[in-house]
């Protein structure tokens, strides 16, 4: 079972289930974990990595939520309540 460590506070995030094709890709315990990629203007521009945030952490950095991708439609007012204040145009 694959399990990376948050970023933040080094917390582990352990899949769900698996194993999958990319061990970046399928469900996991408490946490984010997936592909990012660096675009132009980065000194690594280009370069793609595997980033895992914990749920946790999410939520205490402020990180800027910008919808849901299981509910289509949501407004900022069906929003998570973490989140209702931390939405920016």
């Amino acid at each position: 079972m694959t399990k990376y460590q948050c970023v933040v506070c080094e917390k582990d995030i352990p899949e769900v289930h698996g194993p999958f094709e990319k061990d970046w890709e399928g469900m996991w315990n408490g946490g984010i974990v997936d592909k990012i990629a660096a675009g132009y203007g980065s000194k690594i521009d280009g370069d793609m990595f595997v980033i895992a945030i914990c749920d946790e952490c999410v939520i205490e950095k402020n990180l800027k939520w910008v919808g849901n991708y299981m509910e289509r439609g949501m407004t900022k007012f069906e929003i998570p309540k973490f989140a209702k204040t931390k939405i920016t145009k």
